[in-house]
C-alpha cells in the first residue's frame, strides 16, 4: 500500500506540525513507524510530567524543516512551524527557537536546555502524529528528546 503524501507549496497553506520520519520516539522507535492505536509518551508543557496517550493519526507528509540543537545535545528535525515547549510553558515555533530554553529529556536531564542552533533544511519527509492534542518527546538520537506539540490543524 502506498502511503498518503501531502506536499505543501509556499503560499498555499501553512505547513503541518510534524517531526522527521527518522526521529526517535521513546520506547516506540522511529516516528515514521508509528501506527494508529499505539501508545506513546507525552508530557505536560508546564510540569514535564509524563503520561501515555494513544496515536489517533500518523501520516507521511513532505514539509519545510529545521534542525534544532540544544546545549545538552538534544536535537530534533521538524517542520519550521512545529510548536516546541519552552521553559515558560508556552509553545514557540521551531524556526524562532534560537536562544529559548526548550524542554528536553536526556539520560542526565529532564528540564530545559538553551537552543544554540536552528538550521533550515528545506523540504523533508515528516510524520504527522496526533496524540490527544498533547506534546510528545522526539529526537534525532535515541535517548535525547525535545518536547514537540502536535497541534491539530
Amino acid at each position: 500500500m502506498t502511503p498518503n503524501i501531502t506536499v505543501t507549496l509556499k503560499g498555499t497553506s501553512p505547513p503541518e506540525n510534524c517531526v522527521h520520519v527518522e526521529s526517535w520516539v521513546p520506547q516506540r522507535g522511529r516516528a515514521g513507524d508509528l501506527a494508529l492505536g499505539e501508545r506513546i509518551l507525552v508530557a505536560s508543557e508546564r510540569t514535564l510530567d509524563d503520561a501515555l496517550e494513544t496515536v489517533s493519526l500518523s501520516e507521511l507528509h513532505l514539509e519545510p524543516c529545521v534542525r534544532i540543537v540544544t546545549e545538552c545535545g538534544a536535537a530534533l528535525i521538524c517542520t519550521v512551524n512545529a510548536p516546541i515547549a519552552v521553559a515558560s510553558g508556552e509553545l514557540v515555533q521551531a524556526e524562532a527557537l534560537l536562544g529559548h530554553y526548550a524542554a528536553v529529556l536526556t539520560p542526565e536531564l529532564r528540564g530545559h536546555s538553551r537552543v544554540i542552533e536552528v538550521e533550515q533544511l528545506g523540504v523533508m519527509p515528516v510524520q504527522r502524529i496526533t496524540v490527544a492534542n498533547k506534546s510528545f518527546w522526539a529526537g534525532e538520537t535515541a535517548g535525547f528528546y525535545i518536547l514537540h506539540h502536535n497541534l491539530k490543524p
